[in-house]
């Protein structure tokens, strides 16, 4: 999440690229910066307490999932920065 975290705030104050997320993107146009910080630590939060009700050994696939996403977000995001900025 840190990653996607840095390289959305990145692409979107350098300008010419906006997040594309249905929820992300309202929160980023009225908030800036500090609204993704929130949204990420309010999906931290409820990863945190999906991961305290589920049983073990199932609710090692809460921070893996959480980490999966944030690395293939990360990449793309990195992707779209290379593209956008001219490699």
């Amino acid at each position: 999440m840190f990653g996607d975290l840095i390289t959305t705030g990145f692409g979107v104050a350098s300008g010419g690229i906006a997040e594309a997320g249905p929820i992300a993107a309202p929160i980023i146009h009225r908030y800036g910066f500090l609204g993704m910080i929130l949204l990420k630590l309010v999906v931290m939060g409820l990863a945190f307490s999906l991961w305290k009700l589920v049983p073990s050994p199932a609710r090692i696939g809460i921070p893996l999932g959480l980490a999966t996403v944030g690395v293939l977000v990360t990449a793309w995001n990195l992707i779209v920065l290379l593209f956008a900025h001219g490699q």
